[in-house]
């Protein structure tokens, strides 16, 4: 299949005040992320209620380089909403980072199968669905399923007809759990009752075998990872994973820690690397270092207790069975 690579989206160089302004609106949102996983449920609820007119449902016409896409968004999402808008009004794109790996690799492949788990509302399948120009299947996995009816009328917005969207919960067995907005509750109760499956059981059914799949599953990628050791072997060539810091990870993933994760991958065949500027705010600094490349590292035994050992954000780190991921992305920037 012929690459195809899409141009990094020009935005004028912002003055001093809006940079500040952008910034200081961006550390008040990760800090309110952190406060929904720390606060009571009840206060969370009352402050989704109040932020609720301040964020309604909306669709965003968003695009990088010249694919271009829709998003439905339900209302109450105060941090998805600020994000797209700013994307939409060509301020800022949400995770550029992992937008511009997608970029790279999903071309590469002939029949990716890409599948986004933890879809959300749909940016990235629907973004890669646009990437591939709807020519091959892509898939969405959403738990929540108001979440997965906006990705199911963000499909239809885009009049995309080979990109599915399922509403499972994704673990390492089946068993109950609870949906509670962007995380599942396996270990506390409350949310909305749901059972699970494996990815592997998923693929078996549904005939999927993927070679690139994207994971942001807010702290159960421990469970998730585990769940698809038949699609690691058999298919898979490159994982986008967002690994998240150690409290979520305990609290969503029980007693697989980010070690356990390490040791999964490594055993099935995978080079892990940690890819930097992933949850920096969008800036002309961060696009003048992307449109030169990437930088990343390699996690190995060597290296991954200094990288990893005090993270308390979200963390990108791509998987590959390749190891020479420089042939795919470029030497790494210092």
């Amino acid at each position: 299949m012929e690459t195809r690579t899409a141009p990094q989206t020009p935005v004028a160089a912002a003055p001093p005040a809006h940079g500040i302004r952008r910034g200081l609106a961006w550390a008040a949102m990760k800090v309110a992320r952190l406060l929904y996983h720390v606060l009571p449920r009840s206060v969370v609820a009352y402050a989704r209620s109040v932020g609720h007119e301040a964020s309604p449902a909306r669709t965003f016409a968003l695009h990088y380089g010249d694919v271009r896409f829709q998003v439905h968004l339900v209302a109450d999402r105060s941090f998805s909403y600020f994000a797209f808008s700013q994307w939409a009004a060509g301020i800022e794109i949400y995770e550029i980072v992992m937008l511009e790996c997608l970029t790279q690799l999903l071309p590469r492949l002939e029949q990716p199968d890409f599948i986004d788990i933890g879809a959300f509302m749909g940016h990235y399948a629907c973004y890669a669905a646009a990437l591939l120009g709807d020519r091959t299947a892509t898939y969405a996995i959403e738990s929540n399923p108001r979440y997965h009816a906006a990705l199911l009328q963000s499909v239809q917005l885009n009049g995309f007809s080979k990109l599915k969207a399922f509403n499972v919960v994704l673990s390492d067995q089946v068993e109950s759990a609870g949906i509670d907005e962007q995380t599942v509750l396996f270990f506390e109760t409350g949310g909305a009752p749901a059972r699970s499956l494996t990815l592997d059981e998923l693929c078996r059914r549904e005939g999927i075998r993927p070679k690139v799949v994207k994971i942001d599953v807010h702290g159960s990628e421990g469970k998730v990872l585990r769940g698809m050791r038949d699609v690691m072997r058999d298919s898979l060539e490159y994982i986008l994973l967002e690994l998240h810091p150690p409290h979520l990870l305990e609290r969503y993933s029980g007693a697989i820690d980010s070690a356990d994760i390490l040791a999964l991958l490594d055993a099935s065949g995978f080079h892990v690397f940690y890819m930097a500027g992933h949850r920096r705010p969008d800036s002309d600094q961060l696009r003048q270092r992307l449109a030169a490349g990437f930088a990343y590292r390699r996690v190995d035994a060597a290296t991954r207790d200094l990288l990893l050992f005090d993270h308390t954000d979200d963390i990108f780190l791509l998987c590959s069975k390749r190891r020479d991921i420089e042939a795919v992305l470029g030497p790494s920037l210092e």
